[in-house]
């Protein structure tokens, strides 16, 4: 169970790139790392998490994600998540926590087919 975070700054905020697993194997390391990252940004900053080369996830993985979360709002900062991996989106579509974390998701109209995204999205009425 491989990982990799690498952090880039950018105009929108600190980057982590997560490569590989985000399971029980690797999350209470990755945790510390993430919450380091997470507290030496300015107050009122943006972490941004770019979750496109996650390839395993698993419910420790995401107790993590909703976990800091939680901490960045307590801490007055904004945690976002970026470029969803299809394992990151499956998990979301399934547990119904695309409302919880409210980012920003972008699909084609072919990979809208494979996710419902029924749970946890409110719906428009305009």
């Amino acid at each position: 169970m491989e990982y990799t975070i690498t952090r880039e700054e950018s105009e929108s905020g600190t980057v982590l790139r997560l490569n590989g697993s985000l399971t029980i194997y690797t999350a209470l390391e990755q945790k510390a790392q993430l919450l380091d990252a997470l507290h030496s940004i300015p107050d009122s900053g943006t972490l941004i998490i770019n979750l496109s080369d996650v390839n395993e996830l698993d419910s420790a993985g995401i107790q993590l994600l909703m976990f800091l979360k939680k901490e960045s709002k307590t801490s007055g900062k904004t945690l976002r998540l970026s470029d969803h991996s299809p394992v990151i989106l499956r998990v979301m579509d399934i547990y119904g926590l695309v409302g919880f974390f409210s980012d920003c998701i972008r699909l084609s109209k072919k990979d809208r087919s494979h996710y419902d995204f029924k749970y946890g999205v409110k719906k428009s009425h305009t």
